[in-house]
């Protein structure tokens, strides 16, 4: 299960290339049975270590280490330790958002991100700060979201912070929009460039888009740099990333003198990635040029 939920609820930026904590946990994890005996981590487990509770329970979820794959398992042993341990915290809040091992319940996954985060989760920061965005706890496809939920753009900044401090890159990311947007807090590009680019070096393409975009447009008492950005954007594009491809394609199609042939290697690009504006914009720009091809002949 851990495997695959690597986000947060309601993330609707695209995901950070940063190796997720479940992978990490993943990592440190099997780097100790390879050095502790199974049967010792059972025993510390049931000793009551939080460390190895959560590690048997992380076992026991992947169905690794001669353990069967069994969530309940995963989740016993993680409720065992999770008042002490913020991955186990953490966890147990994805288990109740997804209904992995347990009832569904969006009011307990909240409690357990809180917890997490008072443990000194950056996860479980990031994850508070979406749910105060947004105004909502829940999963609108699964489940009726919880109305009782307001808004609250300082809590949401504030969360982000937490977050960001504490090493998450897509924190970073949602709190540079923040400053540039003046979402719970003054207005601020300058302090959006600084986060952008410390996500940007990571390196995460939507960061870099992000701040390729600013150094293009430019914002108040940020002055533009179009060679800055178009190189950013570029790099971004690079990785794949869709809304960049599309971004530069445009820069390029209205450059002057236009570049044509690369705006529409871009649009191609990023409508392969399924981004629709950059395919209606590919399809428009081809009928445009093909027809201008043909009046030029006529």
């Amino acid at each position: 299960m851990l495997a695959l939920l690597t986000m947060p609820p309601a993330i609707t930026q695209s995901a950070p290339e940063q190796p997720p904590a479940q992978a990490q946990m993943h990592a440190q994890t099997q780097g100790q049975i390879t050095s502790q005996s199974l049967e010792d981590l059972q025993k510390a487990a049931a000793a009551g270590q939080p460390k190895a509770q959560f590690q048997l329970g992380h076992l026991y979820d992947q169905g690794e280490a001669g353990l069967p794959r069994d969530e309940k398992k995963a989740v016993f042993w993680w409720k065992q330790s999770a008042s002490q341990n913020a991955d186990s915290a953490y966890a147990l809040a994805l288990c109740y958002q997804f209904g992995a091992g347990v009832k569904q319940d969006a009011q307990k996954s909240f409690e357990y991100e809180t917890l997490a985060s008072r443990l000194g989760s950056a996860e479980g920061a990031l994850a508070l700060g979406l749910h105060y965005q947004i105004g909502q706890i829940g999963n609108e496809k699964k489940e009726s979201p919880n109305k009782s939920f307001s808004k609250n753009p300082i809590q949401a900044f504030q969360f982000y912070q937490l977050a960001a401090n504490r090493g998450s890159v897509q924190a970073q990311i949602l709190l540079g929009t923040a400053y540039l947007e003046g979402m719970g807090t003054e207005k601020n590009p300058q302090k959006a460039a600084q986060l952008w680019e410390k996500a940007a070096n990571y390196p995460n393409s939507e960061a870099q888009r992000l701040l390729g975009a600013l150094y293009v447009e430019g914002a108040e008492n940020f002055p533009t740099n179009r060679e800055k950005g178009m190189e950013l954007l570029k790099k971004s594009a690079e990785k794949g990333n869709a809304k960049a491809a599309y971004q530069l394609g445009g820069l390029y199609e209205n450059a002057k003198p236009p570049d044509y042939p690369e705006a529409l290697a871009l649009y191609q690009q990023a409508g392969k990635s399924g981004d629709r504006r950059a395919q209606a914009r590919f399809k428009m720009l081809s009928k445009q040029l093909s027809k201008r091809t043909k009046e030029a002949s006529a």
